[in-house]
């Protein structure tokens, strides 16, 4: 069974801007007003290596046009530069029609939202079970509120309850909920719970300033910061495995290692 940890970070959706009621001026907007702008996720698959990345997001490292996607050039003469694309297929051609819905597709603002979605969709095929912190409240009702509006079909999601039912751990594992008892007033956060398990404290950035940050172009720290969460929850959910006796020290151990080399990797790309 495929294991996927995941977190997300959320902007106010543009086209749905959340009204807060006069008495709580400063409520957090609902699940249904949120726009995916990172989707982290951890997969964890026997039969295959294990993956850190953020969903909907391509980058191999190589400057590339945001058009047709070919590398870039030194200059015009030898092909596409920043803002000027020179790659001009045959019109009527499958290559032109590609580059049509590229275009299309870059021009959307919630490419980014749409893409991720139907990667999660295709993870969940087959089966698989979620790992998530607080993610029965806010990632997945923000998931499937984004997948409606994107028309995204969800199908393996729905099928039975275990995914939606909260009070269990079929399908989805909500760390917080199993750790403060479904007690919200024992819950704590997500960097008090990796502290207490001997992790760093995080850093300045939280998810209040992910708005802001991505406003000012700040793209790749609010992924970085998605991923750490990620990582966050990872490290939790081992440590769960061995409170529950699920997993002895030594596979634990294994795992972290594991963990921590994927982390390493994903750092250096």
């Amino acid at each position: 069974m495929r294991t996927i940890i995941l977190d997300l970070e959320t902007i106010p959706d543009p086209e749905l801007p959340f009204e807060p009621p006069p008495d709580r001026p400063t409520a957090f907007p609902p699940p249904l007003h949120h726009q995916i702008v990172a989707f982290g996720a951890l997969v964890l698959d026997r039969r295959e290596p294990a993956s850190l990345r953020c969903l909907g997001h391509h980058d191999d490292g190589v400057p590339r046009c945001a058009v047709c996607n070919w590398p870039l050039a030194a200059s015009p003469e030898d092909g596409c530069v920043p803002g000027n694309c020179s790659y001009r297929p045959p019109e009527g051609s499958d290559e032109y029609r590609r580059l049509q819905e590229r275009r299309r597709r870059l021009n959307d603002p919630y490419r980014y939202e749409r893409d991720a979605l139907e990667q999660f969709a295709a993870l969940l095929t087959g089966g698989a079970e979620l790992v998530t912190w607080n993610g029965r409240v806010f990632d997945l009702p923000v998931i499937v509120a984004r997948a409606l509006k994107h028309r995204v079909p969800l199908p393996e999601y729905f099928r039975g309850r275990g995914y939606r039912y909260r009070f269990s751990e079929e399908g989805h594992l909500d760390l917080k909920d199993q750790l403060s008892d479904y007690d919200p007033r024992g819950a704590g956060s997500l960097s008090t719970w990796s502290r207490l398990i001997g992790l760093p404290a995080k850093g300045d950035m939280n998810g209040s300033k992910v708005a802001e940050k991505w406003a000012a172009g700040e793209q790749d720290l609010v992924r970085r910061y998605c991923l750490e969460d990620v990582v966050r929850t990872a490290h939790l959910w081992i440590e769960w495995q061995v409170l529950t006796g699920r997993l002895r020290h030594e596979a634990a151990d294994q795992m972290i290692e594991r963990l921590d080399a994927l982390v390493a990797q994903a750092q250096g790309e």
